[in-house]
């Protein structure tokens, strides 16, 4: 199911009767009036990015949202509506219904206008979306806020202290793990997962079920094959390859998902994940085992830095779990990320989940510079200090900086100390020009050169000072 425009007609501070279109330009070559792959939030703080996020994830399945992901008394009667189109054939929308009187300080029976088209009535399109929720395999709609890192770091805090459990603790445990066993069925069969109440270590603990099944099978080949070698020495390399072969065929859960995604972007950490895994140590199954790739020494998860951990956090979710014409919400996925690691984070999440849909909301020039520019929704504040929106102006792949002048809006990007600079520079090309002194101009000259060696002036585009 894809997004395709969101009406805003008079909700928050964001303009009355603002559009937002979420397809590509009839200009475009290859996907003319398709719903945009991806999408790309940018603007000033407080401009309500994060937000859209939350009406597109309430208004795409109401009745699996926590209801605490916005305020519902604030949906008037069709003040929001937001277009959608299933199976790139059926098109429908969801409007705001308005919060009934006696219900004011409940969320949990809010209802939205549901409005077919392509011939679907109303109840038939309501209907049909429900039958096709429940009867289409694999997740639904995938959701990062902005606190996934913390949320995270409160899920490892929670295995930290089950280690230190004093042992009248024991038979609880043991029943809370029963507990959470039983609910394994229930993850597979998850279609919303949504990381402000949901724990990684859930969609970890679906792996190592993977990994479990896969562990017997393993052994048996492995056993099969070396008895074959004892059997027939002549021939034990023979064998020896076709047991690789079988690997590669039959690949270790784990390996596959860390060659997917985690291990690209770790190596940029000079990091990498221990694909051993010993079912006998309680430590081998935990969210993940982390080694430096020089010497192979793993790194304690307390040790681990907050940008390997939310690499960890996102990239094990859309490696792990199946999706099916899924809409997956990133919050920020720059967070504690050095720039280098920006660069390529959007392809590699993309590629992992193909016929998704994407939207992600930044203040990173390099993220945004992954987009094309009808895949830019840029906020800003009107005159009378509404929220505003309108499409990227830079090319995809474009110079960071280039994208902070013409999408971000920055007039300057420079420090005071950096302006300062910047206009002597420009003040001295001109006394240079006008000055017939010799000696004053090599004076000049060299002062120029000493500017320029140090800000690389005149390799950067000019600003408005």
């Amino acid at each position: 199911m894809k997004v395709t425009k969101i009406i805003l007609k008079n909700y928050l501070n964001y303009r009355k009767d603002l559009v937002i279109d979420l397809t590509y330009p009839s200009t475009h070559p290859l996907k003319a009036g398709k719903p945009l792959d991806k999408v790309c939030l940018i603007g000033q703080s407080g401009t309500g990015k994060s937000t859209i996020l939350n009406l597109i994830k309430f208004f795409s399945y109401e009745d699996q949202i926590n209801p605490d992901c916005l305020d519902q008394n604030l949906l008037f009667e069709e003040n929001v509506g937001i277009h959608f189109l299933v199976e790139n054939t059926y098109k429908f929308s969801k409007w705001s219904k308005g919060v009934p009187e006696d219900k004011i300080s409940s969320q949990k029976d809010i209802e939205l206008i549901y409005k077919g088209e392509n011939g679907l009535s109303d109840l038939e399109c309501k209907a049909y979306l429900i039958e096709h929720f429940f009867k289409v395999k694999g997740v639904s709609l995938l959701s990062f806020p902005f606190d996934t890192i913390r949320n995270f770091n409160n899920d490892l805090a929670e295995n930290y202290q089950s280690v230190l459990k004093k042992p009248e603790d024991d038979a609880k445990a043991a029943s809370e793990r029963k507990s959470e066993s039983e609910k394994r069925t229930d993850y597979l069969e998850k279609k919303i997962w949504d990381f402000s109440i949901d724990k990684v270590q859930f969609v970890w603990n679906i792996l190592i079920d993977e990994i479990k099944a896969y562990e017997p099978d393993y052994i048996r080949k492995v056993n099969e094959f070396l008895a074959k070698s004892k059997a027939n020495p002549s021939k034990a390399q023979d064998y020896i390859e076709e047991l690789v072969s079988w690997e590669k065929e039959h690949e270790n859960p784990l390996k596959q998902i860390v060659q997917k995604c985690i291990d690209s972007i770790l190596c940029k950490f000079n990091l990498k994940v221990n694909t051993e895994i010993d079912f006998e140590k309680e430590d081998h199954l935990k969210l993940g085992r982390i080694q430096r790739i020089n010497d192979l020494v793993e790194v304690p998860t307390a040790f681990l830095s907050t940008g390997t951990l939310q690499i960890l956090a996102t990239s094990i979710p859309l490696s792990v779990l199946t999706f099916r014409d899924a809409t997956i919400l990133f919050d920020e996925p720059e967070r504690s990320l050095y720039p280098d690691t920006q660069i390529g984070l959007i392809k590699e999440y993309t590629t992992l989940v193909p016929n998704a849909q994407f939207f992600f909301a930044t203040h990173s020039p390099i993220v945004a510079s992954a987009f094309e520019p009808c895949e830019r929704i840029i906020f800003d504040f009107d005159e009378d200090g509404k929220v505003i929106t309108e499409k990227g102006v830079s090319p995809e792949g474009d110079d960071p900086n280039d994208i902070l002048y013409k999408d971000f809006g920055m007039d300057n990007i420079l420090e005071e100390k950096g302006l300062e600079a910047y206009k002597r520079f420009i003040e001295l090309k001109s006394l240079m020009l006008n000055e017939t002194n010799l000696t004053r101009k090599q004076e000049l000259m060299s002062e120029y050169l000493s500017l320029n060696i140090h800000y690389r002036f005149d390799s950067q585009h000019e600003t408005n000072s």
